[in-house]
């Protein structure tokens, strides 16, 4: 008996995921493609990734044979942009990362932090979209000057798919060119960059149909012809595979980076523009969100630099046992490790903080610096956590996703924000979301919060007492130390 499929791509920062759900939601089978794209030109890139789809969703097609998919949807990584010229064509303009900070300074002394954040509702910092259009136009004039359309990145993949330019209000804020408050491209903020109103897209409901699979890229992915396609959303719409829904609980994602995504019905902001506003899914819903630069992609470059790795392999049955064995003298002696080798976001929007251990000594074993990393990134987090206390809005319950779950960290970050913790069972959110949302557009939910009555969780982990009395102390030290390394970034260089 054949039976209907959803297949959603979600293209990340590293991984792009193609995968099949029931009408449930329920994963049937899900492939993961490393992209390697981040040294690429944008236009390399973008095919690399349509490869990859390419071949990802063939292969699932093939190997599933008793499922028909009958609709797709997209989500991706936000924040980024492709640029096409007039025949829809990706134009190969390099990164240039280099020229991003001067950019952001004069665009900053032209428009001023408060004015882009009440306009956007987001915070500029090097890797924003108008930057990288902005060194695009530095580095090559006349390439910057063939754009006819600028896309995030999921509405390019799907534009490949249906030959439809579009996009959603999650990503449309993304690329901070957006007005949040009017619903409308700003002009402002597009004209400085050098961009026609036209050559944005029109922006619609994440749960609209955004057009069907064309006859050409149907060839090319193994799939039927002129099955429909969802508009989708910016991966903020996680927060809706994570299952938040009620008052005081919140989505909080630890991967490559960290975020806290809260849902809100008004659209009121943080006033120490701390944390970021977008629209979420719901036309007349929000979400106050926080993210941070620094979660598993600094670990693993302390553990690709330390004796955890060997012959380039990270050795994580000893990760595992060393930070079992920490946890168990959580009031020993180790340095503090503070964790922005990458700047940060929020709350302290500074790209050119570092990292730094603090009391470290010579009798400090590896395993000392492991877990004083893992706390270090725990503190991070908190950092961002706090602002939601601070804005008198409670938190009493974590729902929580991503790569840092798999460490037997999850009580000890717990007892560091004083909240208990779910994580989800099973699923991807993100691409969880995105099949509710590719379930409206077909008519098969009324509203992708329908869905989250289909998410599991494994069994709540409670803080524990003694041990936030310890992680508590620490993190004020933290917290003093990471001000300090504010102010000192921001002193000026010797000449």
């Amino acid at each position: 008996m054949i039976k209907p499929a959803v297949l959603v791509i979600d293209i990340g920062t590293s991984l792009i995921k193609s995968s099949l759900f029931d009408f449930t939601c329920r994963s049937i089978d899900r492939i993961s493609c490393a992209h390697d794209s981040g040294n690429l030109n944008i236009a390399a890139a973008a095919e690399r990734w349509w490869t990859i789809v390419a071949g990802s969703t063939a292969t699932l097609a093939s190997r599933n044979p008793e499922w028909k998919i009958s609709a797709v949807g997209l989500t991706g990584f936000m924040h980024s942009v492709v640029p096409l010229d007039k025949d829809g064509t990706p134009i190969p303009v390099a990164h240039c990362a280099s020229s991003r900070q001067w950019l952001a300074d004069e665009m900053l002394d032209h428009f001023s932090t408060e004015w882009i954040y009440e306009r956007t509702g987001s915070r500029l910092d090097v890797t924003s979209a108008p930057l990288q259009i902005l060194a695009w136009r530095e580095l090559d004039p006349d390439a910057h000057s063939r754009i006819a359309r600028i896309l995030p990145v999921k509405d390019f993949l799907r534009y490949r798919l249906t030959g439809e330019i579009l996009t959603d209000a999650i990503d449309a804020c993304g690329t901070m060119l957006y007005d949040i408050r009017r619903r409308q491209w700003d002009s402002d903020l597009s004209s400085y960059c050098g961009l026609k109103q036209e050559s944005l897209p029109p922006v619609l409901e994440c749960t609209e149909r955004a057009g069907c699979v064309t006859p050409k890229a149907a060839s090319v992915l193994g799939l039927p012809e002129n099955i429909p396609v969802a508009v989708g959303g910016g991966d903020d719409i996680e927060i809706l595979g994570c299952g938040v829904k009620r008052p005081g609980e919140i989505c909080e994602h630890v991967g490559s980076t960290g975020s806290f995504l809260m849902p809100r019905k008004t659209a009121e902001p943080d006033p120490g523009l701390r944390l970021e506003l977008y629209p979420a899914i719901a036309h007349d819903e929000w979400v106050l969100g926080g993210s941070c630069s620094n979660v598993t992609r600094t670990l693993d470059w302390f553990l690709s630099s330390s004796s955890y790795s060997c012959d380039g392999s990270i050795r994580w049955t000893r990760v595992r046992a060393d930070l079992t064995d920490s946890l168990a003298r959580i009031d020993a002696d180790r340095p503090l490790f503070i964790p922005y080798i990458y700047g940060e976001r929020a709350p302290l929007w500074d790209s050119a903080l570092t990292g730094a251990w603090k009391g470290l000594r010579h009798h400090h074993t590896a395993a000392d610096l492991l877990l004083a990393v893992v706390e270090g990134i725990c503190f991070s987090m908190r950092s961002i956590l706090d602002v939601y206390q601070e804005l008198g809005l409670d938190v009493h319950s974590i729902h929580s996703s991503g790569g840092f779950n798999q460490l037997p960290v999850t009580r000890m970050r717990a007892s560091v924000y004083a909240k208990s913790i779910r994580c989800l069972r099973g699923a991807d959110p993100t691409s969880f979301a995105a099949a509710a949302i590719t379930l409206c557009s077909i008519g098969e939910l009324d509203q992708p919060k329908d869905a989250m009555e289909w998410l599991d969780f494994e069994p709540e982990v409670e803080p524990e007492p003694d041990w936030h009395a310890v992680l508590d102390d620490r993190f004020q030290r933290f917290s003093e130390y990471a001000r300090q390394l504010s102010v000192e970034s921001k002193r000026p260089v010797p000449q």
